[in-house]
């Protein structure tokens, strides 16, 4: 819901044009990125250069022992970009994004794990952040307010559970694996 409420807002804005594509690479004028190339072939230049990479610069999926290069649901990995960034002195590190494993909830006995309630007043990101509460996520300027969380909505809790000391046991003779 996030990103299409984002994308709406920022087709909204007067003299921005907004294209999705993938980018190949930095289009570099006297060291300086002008633009950048996408897999069609096109340029975009500009006098500012914003690209979401996400976690596809050099991305690796790990799945059990095996590894693949690419990112979620089949995507590629953005491999001419990160040359292009290398190229120009960029250096690049790995994020891990460990993703948690999906559960169907009417299959779990909640009775015996440990609630953990969310916040009551959500912060900002940061926590030194200042502005009101009530402006958490909305970043319509329109005043119309739609689609996902806004002060007052009930969250959903995380629940917490321990392994056994077999599983415990499983996990260390094969974490060199």
């Amino acid at each position: 819901a996030y990103q299409f409420r984002l994308k709406h807002t920022l087709e909204l804005q007067p003299n921005l044009q907004v294209f999705q594509a993938m980018v190949t690479g930095l289009v570099f004028e006297n060291g300086k990125v002008v633009g950048c190339r996408t897999n069609l072939d096109v340029e975009f230049r500009g006098r500012a250069v914003v690209v979401t990479t996400g976690t596809f610069l050099r991305g690796l999926m790990h799945i059990g022992q095996n590894k693949n290069e690419g990112g979620r649901l089949g995507d590629f990995s953005a491999k001419s970009l990160s040359s292009s960034f290398l190229e120009a002195g960029v250096e690049l590190r790995r994020l891990k994004t460990g993703t948690p494993p999906r559960i169907l909830g009417r299959s779990i006995d909640f009775t015996k794990m440990e609630e953990q309630e969310g916040d009551p007043h959500p912060t900002l990101f940061a926590f030194h952040d200042t502005r009101d509460p009530q402006d958490l996520f909305h970043v319509e300027q329109n005043g119309e307010r739609r689609l996902g969380w806004s002060p007052g909505c009930e969250q959903v809790s995380c629940w917490m559970t321990y392994t056994t000391p077999e599983t415990a046991d499983i996990v260390r003779r094969n974490l060199s694996k």
